[in-house]
Formats: structure tokens, sequence, C-alpha cells
């Protein structure tokens, strides 16, 4: 067999600061195209790089330099584009110093740090002194969070709340952080009546805030964690081949014990058509109204599966399998819970390709389906085949596909498997800023001039459009008129405004 090779594409250019190239830059590539993968390399001495073996897309090229900032050209053409010249600019910055109160100990201590994240994703970090005085030279100026980190040689980590402020650019600030050591939850970790040994046990917010606190449990299951705010927490106990997680709700100090002997879903999956066992067919465990994914599992040889601990409760159910149709069980879980047996049945499901609209060049999807009830019920696909083509394993009926890539927009249309051949054009998009002259929380939707919501498909799921205080971009909306509507926690709906997004453009709402 003979093999021909290519060197592929390249793209060259120089990074400058000032007029001047910069040596030992770090420059990046990347690109949803289909089997593109990110390339990188290091400027030379006069701040110039190639970067070599890169297929035809479309690229986002950045550039970055210490003490220099950073750079990046987006929706860059690896067929057509000449010379690069990215200039690096250095954010606005200011100082941030304060103290820290509530330290533990340092005899165990690992680390301690102030971190500083602003709102378009710049951070910076510094040591806290063993007097509690920190001090962070070039914080992201603008609006921040700021919040108090401290690793102990045990492995338990604690963190403050995050402290939200405005920092002007090339100004000093002063903040007081505090370390609450008032709130003790304790208990012990057991799993079928004996004590859990050394599993690590971690508070998370459920409203996905900064403020963890993580401790290792003793030799005898028992854990005890100090300073955890009121609010309600997600609780995940992990070690090796455990992965468990269950919800608490803070009030203030208290004992909660936590038996992880729980639930787990085991079962054969077999063909329909002859009892068969499938080998290869991924299942997916959705929980919550976000659907997240609790646990995933394939098949063995003899289509049988297992999955780790779960939390008692209930779970939507999906199997992928190219050239059968997904089965979709709404399950209650409970220990000692019947083994489940799943039959596929044979079906061609949707042939899909997804494209830039503009040069009809592959793209690597994402696909989520979900039937009319607004129910997802495929989450995972095949392999790309040599055409850039994608196969979802459907069963025969009517769907919501929703497709993206990684810098486009998305498209979601109505489909009826099995579809064959369908093809659907992204492009990049516009983006959309929320601004307010006060802290908004919570999340918000686009609703189409057809009443059908507008989503992002994110990894194997439907991404919120989360709100982050008085300025919230978000990137790549696929170009149309919206409706604007505020979520409150129980998913009751306002009005906040109507928008136009266009091809490359910014369009910003103002909501008081």
């Amino acid at each position: 067999m003979d093999v021909v090779l290519s060197r592929g594409l390249a793209l060259k250019g120089s990074v400058v600061s000032n007029g001047v190239g910069v040596p030992n830059a770090g420059v990046e590539a990347s690109s949803s195209a289909a089997e593109a993968e990110s390339r990188s390399t290091v400027t030379d001495s006069a701040g110039r790089f190639t970067l070599a073996g890169l297929v035809p897309g479309r690229y986002l090229v950045s550039a970055s330099a210490e003490d220099k900032g950073t750079a990046s050209l987006a929706d860059v053409d690896a067929e057509t584009a000449g010379p690069l010249r990215l200039v690096l600019e250095r954010a606005p910055t200011a100082v941030l110093s304060g103290m820290v109160s509530g330290l533990p100990p340092g005899d165990d201590v690992l680390m301690r740090l102030v971190m500083v994240e602003g709102e378009d994703g710049g951070s910076e970090q510094a040591p806290i002194e063993a007097s509690g005085a920190f001090r962070v030279e070039r914080a992201p100026a603008g609006r921040v969070k700021a919040r108090a980190v401290v690793r102990m040689q045990s492995g338990a980590m604690r963190s403050s709340r995050s402290h939200e402020l405005t920092l002007a650019p090339g100004t000093e600030s002063q903040l007081l952080i505090e370390l609450h050591s008032d709130v003790v939850i304790s208990g012990d970790v057991r799993r079928d009546g004996g004590p859990l040994p050394h599993v690590a046990v971690s508070f998370q917010p459920s409203d996905n805030g900064d403020a963890v606190s993580m401790v290792r449990a003793g030799s005898d299951g028992h854990y005890e964690v100090a300073g955890v705010e009121p609010g309600r927490y997600r609780v995940n106990v992990a070690d090796t081949g455990l992965s468990f997680q269950t919800d608490y709700v803070v009030t203030g100090s208290a004992v909660f014990d936590i038996d992880v002997t729980g639930a787990s879903l085991r079962g054969r999956v077999v063909d329909a058509a002859g009892g068969a066992p499938l080998a290869g067919v991924a299942l997916s465990l959705l929980s919550g109204k976000d659907d997240s994914e609790a646990a995933s599992v394939t098949s063995n040889a003899r289509g049988e599966f297992v999955t780790q601990t779960l939390a008692e409760g209930h779970y939507r159910l999906l199997t992928s399998k190219a050239g059968f149709g997904q089965q979709v069980r709404e399950l209650d879980l409970l220990r000692g819970g019947p083994e489940l047996v799943l039959e596929l049945s044979a079906a061609d499901g949707v042939g899909l390709s997804v494209v830039d609209a503009r040069n009809g060049r592959p793209l690597e999807a994402i696909v989520v389906v979900r039937d009319l009830a607004k129910r997802m019920v495929a989450n995972r696909h095949s392999d790309v085949a040599a055409d850039g083509s994608v196969t979802i394993a459907l069963a025969d009926g009517p769907y919501l596909l929703s497709t993206s890539a990684n810098g486009y927009g998305t498209a979601t249309l109505r489909i009826t498997s099995p579809a064959p051949g369908l093809r659907v054009g992204l492009t990049p998009g516009g983006t959309l800023v929320v601004e307010s002259e006060r802290e908004l929380r919570g999340r918000i939707r686009l609703l189409q001039p057809d009443g059908e919501e507008y989503v992002r498909c994110w990894c194997n799921g439907i991404a919120d459009i989360q709100l982050k205080g008085r300025h919230t971009s978000i990137p790549n909306i696929t170009p149309g008129r919206y409706t604007i509507e505020l979520l409150d926690d129980d998913d009751s709906a306002s009005p906040a405004g109507d928008v136009a997004i266009e091809e490359g453009q910014t369009a910003t709402v103002r909501i008081n």
C-alpha cells in the first residue's frame, strides 16, 4: 500500500510589542475544522513564528508573553492568510492589597493564595504572608472577584467566599478577606455499614460559587470541615474507583453522616432481533433539571454494564450505539435494584454534515438531540467519516436536533429519523453583551420569533446563559432577532428586552 503524506498548510507571522519583535512568545492555533489539531510554537529571537501541519480551516491564533500581554486573531483562513502580525497588549491592571483573617496554623499549610479573577477571564494571584497580608500587583482592572485559598499538607483545602469589587486601572485598593471557622460540619463516611477511610470529602456551593471546602477523612472514616458558610451544597465523596454525590443544606454547625452505599445500575444490552449481547453500547445517566451527566459506562463483550455508586434518586438513562435506535428510560435508582435488560432495535439514525457556511468545510460537530417534549435523548455520535459527516444513533421518529462547533453559533432544526444526508451550515455569529447598573445573577434565555428557545450546545449538553454581574458577554450567537427573558430559581420568566444579533457584530442590551 502506498501512503502519500502532505506537509499540510502553515501560518507564518510575527509577535510584536511596542513595535519590536518579542522572542520566546508562545503562539497557538486552534480550529473546529474536521481533523484539525491544535498547533503551538514559540517565536524566534526576532519574534517570528511558523505554525506548520495545519489542515484547511479557519483558526483562532493567539500569542502571549510574560509581562507583555496577549493578542489574538480570530477566523484566520489557513489557505489564504498572508503573514500574521500579533500585537501584544497588556490588559489594564490595578493593585489589590489587604489582610486575610482566620488563617489556619502554619505547620500544616502547603499553600495560601489570594486569587483575583476578572470578568473577561484574566486572573492573577499572590501569596498570603504569615501575618495574613497580601498584595496582588497586577490584578485585572474592572469588575473582579477576589478570594483566599488555603491548601494543607493533608490534602485539605479551604476557600473564602468571593468578594466582588471594581478596580480602577492604575489604582490601589484595600480588601479584608475572612476565612470563617465558626460553622463546622462533621460526620462519618460509611459504605455497607463500615467506615470509608481516607476518602476526599468536598462541599461545593450548588450555585457554582467559589467557596469550596475539601478535607480527607481519617482512617476511621470521620471528617470535619470548618468554615462552611450557610447555603445549599453539593457534597462529593471521591476515591480511586469511587465518585459519589449528594446534597446538603448548611444552616449552622451540624453532624452530617454520609452513607455512600447508595445505588448502582447494572444490566445487559441485547439485540432486540435475536437477543444477542451488544458490546460497546455507551450509556449515560443524567440527573437534575440541567441534565448533568452523573455517570457513564460502556457495555462489555457480554453486553453487561454496571455503574459506579450513585445517590439514590431519579435519573434518565440514554443509550447510544451506531446502527441502533436509542433507549430512553426514566429510572428511580434504589439500593439493590433489579438488573435492567435493554433491547436495542436496528435503526438507520441520522446522517449529519456540519460545515462552515462560508466555505463548506466540515466542522467537528457538537450535537444534542431532544424529543418534542424537550427532553434530551441523544448527546453522542459516532466518529467523523471521511467526508466529515457524523451518524447519530436514533430510533425512528420526530426530534429537535441542535448542532454547533467551538467558535460557531448553534442551529436547531426539526427532523424525522431516519434522515440521511442532512447538511447544516454554521457561522461564528455575533456577540451579545448584557449590562446593568446593578449586579445581575441567575440566567437568561433567548426566544426566537417562533417562540422557541435559542439553545447553546456545549460538550454533551446544553449550556445555560449565566449572568456575571454588571457585564456579561456571550459570544457566538446565531444571527437573528431575539426576546430576552430573565429566569429565577424556579424558571419563572420576566421579559428584559429585545435584541438583533448580526454576523460579526456586538449587540449591547442594558437591563435596569
